[in-house]
């Protein structure tokens, strides 16, 4: 009983902050989801693309593809950061 006589422990904060958790969890996931998703889109369209144009530019497109793989891990781990933060 001594739990819930501490100010911070009440059950209206404790609500709170698991609605707040489950807010910040679900921001994360679903950003996290969004930025996979457009930057898979954005490299499988642009390797079609080049490739149906010309074989050269699919070849450059193809070399760039690691880099905007990185970039995107990179984004993900910054929001990730920012995210336990907040």
């Amino acid at each position: 009983m001594s739990y819930y006589d501490k100010k911070e422990n009440t059950p209206g904060a404790i609500s709170t902050k698991l609605s707040t958790e489950a807010y910040q969890i679900h921001n994360v996931i679903t950003g996290i989801i969004a930025v996979v998703n457009l930057n898979s889109t954005a490299v499988i369209c642009a390797l079609i693309i080049a490739l149906v144009h010309c074989w050269k530019i699919g070849l450059v497109s193809l070399a760039f593809t690691p880099l905007l793989v990185m970039t995107s891990f990179i984004h993900i781990s910054v929001v990730k950061s920012l995210t336990r933060k907040s």
